[in-house]
């Protein structure tokens, strides 16, 4: 991450704002930059906050009071689009999966084609 020198002075007052906080590398990352040239962290806005990834709370440990407009807690991965279930576990990596994974397309409709 990277700065123009003369963007923020010594003591100025800064809000950080950003439309995602995840798990809070890029915000954290922000903060101590802008600590480092002496501003003043008033607060972070984000839009949306995803609680479960901890970015929030990582950026209020660092002493800078966090503020969002929507959270989304307990957000499962998508299924693709067309997948099945089993298909769709076997993606992620979990052991969930009981039925075989469907046969690859042939190319000629009616086999397997939408």
């Amino acid at each position: 991450m990277e700065m123009h020198m003369d963007a923020v002075t010594p003591g100025e007052r800064v809000i950080l704002v950003d439309d995602l906080i995840a798990t809070g590398g890029t915000a954290a990352g922000a903060v101590q930059l802008l600590k480092q040239i002496g501003a003043d962290v008033v607060a972070a806005c984000f839009v949306v906050d995803l609680p479960d990834l901890g970015g929030a709370q990582k950026i209020r440990n660092l002493g800078v009071p966090v503020r969002t407009l929507v959270a989304f807690e307990d957000i499962e991965p998508r299924r693709p689009r067309g997948a099945t279930d089993a298909h769709h576990l076997r993606r992620q990596g979990t052991r969930r999966a009981t039925q075989p994974l469907p046969a690859p397309c042939s190319g000629k409709r009616g086999r397997g084609c939408p």
